[in-house]
């Protein structure tokens, strides 16, 4: 499994925010007149600007590095802190559970969307195997998730 966005609708210096983790896609949260979020995957317009050559550094254990780079105080740890607490942490105090969060994950070439049952973002427009909701007041999903991604996390 490969995280391969994150919208982080609140998160301490993070506000409205989606971070792209993935150069096989790139992911967008549009602000809707209705006042809700749409998710689009803007694959279509970065292909038309990459070449077909793609190079295998890692081999078939590391799927993907990302370095996220940015001014003092931009929110760097705060991202990795929010990725550790939401995917990695078996506290009870920190999950999905207590935030607005929106994850999508690839899984054998498979997109899969996360998100809070309460949200009212529309994720038509993404072609998603499977769409999980996670309750604030029930973790089975979640728990199956931190179960299989596995994160590096190195500042």
């Amino acid at each position: 499994m490969e995280l391969i966005y994150l919208w982080i609708e609140s998160y301490k210096n993070i506000k409205n925010q989606g971070f792209n983790f993935s150069p096989s896609h790139f992911f967008e949260m549009k602000l809707q007149d209705n006042g809700n979020y749409k998710l689009i995957d803007n694959l279509s317009n970065i292909k038309k600007n990459r070449t077909n050559n793609k190079l295998d550094f890692f081999g078939k254990n590391i799927s993907n590095i990302t370095a996220i780079i940015g001014k003092n105080g931009s929110g760097k740890s705060n991202l990795l802190l929010n990725i550790f607490d939401n995917f990695q942490s078996n506290d009870i105090k920190y999950s999905l559970r207590n935030t607005d969060v929106i994850a999508i994950i690839k899984d054998n070439e498979k997109l899969e969307i996360y998100y809070n049952d309460e949200s009212k973002n529309d994720f038509s427009g993404i072609n998603a195997a499977k769409v999980h909701k996670y309750n604030k007041n029930n973790s089975q999903t979640l728990s199956y998730l931190k179960k299989q991604l596995r994160t590096l996390y190195y500042t």
